[in-house]
């Protein structure tokens, strides 16, 4: 191995870089756009664009990446991890392309992949399994004698889901069936793959895991870590080894996980994941990650070994340096993962440049970061800025030592994580090693302010008659997003039903609009056929519903409405003098209008209703309501408003689909169509309105010379959105707002 491609970016691809040039291996690694000015840009021998800086068009570019990796001469690539770090396809191509593969073959990462096929392996390995079924849930299998097997409560998971996605808690039998079709559809739409199983459900149980390298003929395991320090099932903070874990299981999981690496034949790092059932003292396993981790770190603290440097080794020679004799375990370790979050609000992720950071130094401190001062932390990508890894002789010290690291990290320019860690390891809970992996949630004492906002219950509808063909369904009295997905709800069970005399169902906000032909569908049939409907959605805040989210292109502070507000200036606006986005920044108390602008794309928006216009939606932000964009209508309606405007007038936002009167103030203008009459473009086969309600909405900013490449490819008919099928989980909408929305932009991200 002479020149490694690193594809990946921020503190892994800094580190993986590191360690490659104390090998003598150059090193080029792949950036975005935005990238490009990036410490890994910087550290590097070279590095290459690939792509602008949506995921999907750059570090997901499989095709632009492996081109990038031959047109500069490297012999290897380290996909670090996260991105295509576990993706088949890509391991494969990089083979095909005569390059070699830092990692397992792809045939290893498609087993473990596939966590009921792993699940199989693990079980004949030894590994020890919770009570479940037996490899995926046959369609036609008797699901509750399988169920009843197993004993309540238990998971519904996906055997293509990870991360701690696809999975559903199932309480008791009443629940089950449901609950496993809604398993499956999600996980068709979000993974591909509608196969699921069944586990049992370990309450209160603590992540550990344990770290192997193979090499195809010998493999040997680093010890374990425990991670049950999780915030809506992603690790915050890590610790080796993990503590308190009776020295039985301690053995079982480290034997058992190097024999599953070897039945495996497995080549590279890898890391076996296991709940912790500290009631019965047992140990179960989860799944195994075929990469490197986020928290490796820790684990070369307490043994001395470079793990990135075996994973080269392995790759480049097929044989690594060690011998299960030569691993020796030394003091304790902690890792904190510090975020550009703010814990104040929700984790709301906190872009913008780092204005300063400072780091603490000394013995046994270890900073692995992405970024130094005057970094620009991009909303595109995770929110990491580093990791604290310190390392003393025990853990009390490790816990005393880390706390005092964390009084001297010093950064201005966003929000972070920082107190969170302080928080944490100051609770007696911590100390005592009674947290876990559902710790944050449950604690009595709120980490990061808030952590769940209960759902509102809504009464029974009112139901109004219009004439003798319009039957009025009100749900409640104030719009909310409760309220719009039980309308979204009704309305589509309705539509499925496909009562003979139902001519039209319109859901808009907390109402729909029921047009009907009473010759046919006598009105009483009709009430009590929604009134069953609305019956059955009594628990509405736990449903989901299968939507898309959509990216639209918006070219924000654009010359086109910004001539027509300057025309309707003088009698129809509230400040003359200004302009609709300086307006806006000032009644919701922001500095300026870029920070309106941040804050209208960063977080997605709901299709409450589409109406008025023809194919005009009506928007509201994903948010808590006291955290939502309110800006008043225009004094008086103006006579010209641009075709395209994106507008915002109380907390709703729309998109005018053609030019014409209007009174929403306008901030920009979207850059392709949303009704084409004439249905030229693809996205519009089907229908001449592209939006429909229930559809997720992520603005995104276009500059003029974007904004013009998309016109022609609408003029040239290839244009088509991006968009990617999702299933909108109302309760976790409501209960964790910002932790939701960052899922809803990874799935449109690809990530």
């Amino acid at each position: 191995m002479k020149k490694l491609l690193i594809a990946n970016r921020g503190e892994i691809a800094v580190r993986i870089i590191r360690t490659a040039r104390d090998m003598g291996i150059g090193t080029v690694v792949i950036v975005s756009e935005p990238d490009s000015t990036s410490l890994a840009a910087r550290t590097a021998d070279d590095f290459v664009v690939v792509g602008p800086a949506p995921a999907p068009a750059s570090y997901l570019n499989q095709d632009a990446i492996i081109a990038a990796a031959l047109e500069t001469g490297c012999d290897a690539v380290h996909p670090g991890y996260g991105f295509l770090s576990e993706n088949t396809s890509f391991a494969r191509k990089v083979a095909d392309a005569g390059l070699i593969w830092v990692g397992p073959d792809a045939d290893a990462i498609e087993m473990m992949g596939n966590k009921s096929l792993a699940r199989e392996s693990a079980h004949k390995a030894g590994v020890p399994v919770l009570r479940g079924s037996d490899g995926p849930l046959d369609p036609d299998a008797d699901a509750v004698a399988i169920a009843a097997g197993i004993g309540y409560p238990l998971v519904v998971k996906a055997s293509a889901g990870g991360g701690g996605r696809g999975i559903r808690f199932v309480n008791g039998e009443d629940e089950l069936l449901e609950t496993i079709e809604m398993a499956r559809g999600e996980a068709a739409s979000v993974f591909g793959d509608p196969t699921v199983y069944l586990e049992r459900f370990v309450e209160h149980a603590r992540h550990v895991e344990v770290q192997v390298l193979g090499d195809g003929k010998n493999y040997i395991h680093l010890g374990d870590r425990d991670c049950s320090m999780q915030r809506r099932s992603q690790k915050v903070l890590e610790e080796a080894p993990a503590p308190d874990l009776p020295d039985s299981v301690r053995q079982t999981i480290r034997e058992s996980s190097v024999e599953l690496a070897r039945q495996c034949g497995y080549q590279g790092a890898g890391t076996v994941e296991f709940l912790y059932d500290p009631r019965n003292h047992e140990a179960a396993f989860i799944e195994m990650n075929t990469r490197i981790q986020v928290e490796h770190p820790i684990t070369e603290q307490i043994t001395g070994v470079d793990l990135v440097r075996e994973q080269l080794l392995i790759a480049g020679t097929g044989s690594m340096s060690l011998k299960q004799e030569d691993i020796t375990f030394t003091g304790h370790a902690i890792e904190c993962r510090i975020n550009a979050e703010d814990p104040g609000n929700n984790f709301f992720p906190s872009p913008g440049r780092l204005e300063t950071i400072e780091w603490p130094t000394g013995e046994g401190i270890r900073v692995d970061t992405g970024v130094d001062t005057g970094s620009v932390v991009s909303p595109f990508y995770d929110s990491m800025l580093a990791k604290l890894i310190v390392h003393a002789a025990d853990r009390d010290s490790a816990i005393a030592a880390t706390l005092e690291a964390l009084d001297h990290v010093h950064i201005e320019g966003v929000k972070t994580t920082v107190p969170v860690h302080k928080m944490l390891l100051a609770r007696p809970e911590f100390a005592a090693v009674t947290h876990h992996s559902k710790f944050i949630e449950s604690a009595s004492r709120p980490v990061g302010g808030q952590m769940t906002t209960p759902s509102p219950v809504l009464k029974e509808a009112r139901y109004t008659w219009g004439g003798d063909e319009f039957l009025f369904v009100e749900v409640d009295e104030s719009m909310s997003l409760a309220a719009n997905f039980k309308v979204m709800s009704i309305a589509r069970k309705l539509s499925d039903a496909a009562l003979t005399g139902v001519v039209d169902i319109c859901p808009a906000n907390a109402s729909l609009l029921v047009r009907f032909n009473p010759d046919v569908l006598p009105p009483s049939s009709l009430e009590s056929a929604v009134r069953t409907i609305e019956l059955e959605l009594q628990n509405h805040d736990e449903q989901s519903l299968e939507t898309r989210i959509i990216e639209v292109p918006v070219w924000y502070d654009d010359p086109f409405t910004a001539e027509v507000a300057q025309r309707f200036r003088e009698g129809f606006h509230q400040e003359p003098d200004g302009t609709d986005l300086d307006y806006a920044a000032r009644v919701n108390g922001l500095q300026d209008a870029a920070e309106f602008i941040r804050r209208h794309h960063e977080q997605p928006w709901l299709v409450s209703m589409v109406g008025f216009v023809a194919g005009l939606p009506f928007l509201f932000q994903l948010v808590e309501r006291d955290k939502q964009l309110q800006v008043p209508k225009y004094l008086s309606p103006r006579t010209d408003t641009p075709k395209l405007t994106v507008g915002h007038g109380g907390c709703f936002a729309a998109i005018y689909s053609v030019r014409g009167a209007g009174g929403y103030q306008m901030f920009g203008v979207a850059a392709a169509p949303i009704y084409d009459p004439a249905q030229s473009l693809a996205d519009f086969k089907d229908f001449m309105v592209f939006f429909r309600p229930g559809d997720i909405v992520k603005f995104t900013p276009v500059t003029e010379d974007e904004y013009n490449a998309i016109q022609a490819q609408v003029e040239d008919g290839t244009y088509r959105y991006r968009q990617v099928p999702v299933t909108f989980d109302v309760s976790k909408a409501l209960s964790d707002p910002q932790a939701y929305n960052r899922e809803l932009m990874e799935a449109l991200n690809g990530i």
